[in-house]
């Protein structure tokens, strides 16, 4: 059934939902489901995280959901345990069973297949510990591997739909178009023409 929103209250209603659901899981695990990871066959891990919580009898203290890309294309499939923020790579079918095991049942992290640098030489768990991650200041792709893949409601909790209530609810046509100007936001058509000029 279709959901309707018609207030900045639906909006939290439906955040507030979604967070009090989630927080009856002690672990997230999120499976990257962007291009990358779908060529390397995160189908066939995502099937396994499945399997293995209900072997595991966890399958209702831990969430599995897929996410859209993570941003680390070539070590796919991947994914990401929530609350640790541990990021596990080059994935299959087996080895992220063993992974599951260690992890949510014995507490343990299984190094030897989290992130490797090449530069640093050596694994590096956190994901937010891996140069190439703690040196972006990510804007609009804050949420990028985050959100639940096929979830209007983890998009709303990760404040989706806000600035659209915003600009919709209380804000006049020009206070919206001077926004769109001064965040400097350009078409992609290739000339990079300011998106706000061509509004005014």
């Amino acid at each position: 059934m279709a959901m309707k929103i018609n207030s900045r209250q639906d909006l939290d209603n439906i955040k507030y939902a979604y967070e009090q659901e989630i927080a009856k899981y002690h672990h997230q695990v999120l499976v990257c489901a962007g291009a990358g990871c779908v060529s390397s066959n995160c189908y066939a891990v995502r099937d396994a995280v499945a399997d293995e919580l209900a072997k595991l009898g966890l399958a209702n203290e831990v969430k599995m959901y897929e996410t859209g890309c993570m941003g680390t294309c070539a070590v796919g499939p991947v994914i990401l345990i929530l609350p640790e923020r541990v990021f596990y790579t080059n994935l299959d079918p087996d080895n992220v069973r063993d992974v599951l095991r260690a992890h949510l049942l014995e507490g343990r992290v299984l190094e030897e297949h989290t992130f490797f640098d090449v530069v640093e030489s050596r694994h590096i768990p956190v994901i937010d510990d891996i140069p190439f991650f703690s040196k972006q200041v990510r804007i609009a792709l804050r949420n990028c591997g985050i959100i639940e893949y096929g979830s209007i409601e983890s998009y709303i909790a990760n404040s989706g739909y806000y600035a659209a209530e915003k600009a919709l609810t209380s804000m006049s046509d020009m206070q919206v178009v001077e926004e769109i100007k001064a965040s400097g936001l350009r078409g992609r058509g290739g000339g990079g023409f300011p998106t706000g000029v061509k509004w005014e």
